[in-house]
């Protein structure tokens, strides 16, 4: 995963703008004029984010549309992780092709993960993801 100023990739056709702009909504350039609410901390994360549901609909509309070309409309499966048209039963997966395919850790450990990567200023460790996430060294290192 390649990290620049801006974009954390997931692969080469997708990336985390999305998220990181959402963490960053309130972000101005000259941080010296920064006031406590235009920072995006823990409390704020948790608030836009509450549980994996919250998190599953915000990667679907980050990356797909509610409307199905057909012309039915894309909604949640009850039970699954999936979004299937009203009209031609078509079935996305919005976090097929992504880091959070096939991961068992939940989405809201995984933008937790996210926001400490993306604040440090130079860089996280794995024992100080395992240490501020807990979670096992495995995961902190994947």
């Amino acid at each position: 995963m390649g990290v620049t100023l801006g974009k954390v990739w997931i692969s080469a056709h997708v990336s985390l703008d999305g998220i990181i702009s959402r963490v960053y909504t309130r972000h101005i350039p000259n941080t010296s004029n920064m006031s406590k609410h235009d920072r995006y901390g823990l409390q704020d994360l948790q608030a836009d984010f509450p549980n994996d549901d919250a998190c599953l609909e915000y990667l679907y509309d980050t990356l797909h549309s509610r409307a199905c070309s057909c012309g039915g409309s894309y909604a949640r499966l009850k039970g699954r992780k999936k979004f299937q048209c009203s009209k031609c039963r078509h079935q996305i997966a919005p976090m097929a092709g992504t880091i959070f395919e096939k991961s068992t850790t939940p989405l809201t450990l995984w933008f937790h993960a996210i926001l400490f990567f993306s604040n440090a200023k130079s860089g996280v460790t794995s024992k100080q993801m395992q240490r501020e996430l807990n979670v096992t060294y495995k995961s902190a290192y994947r």
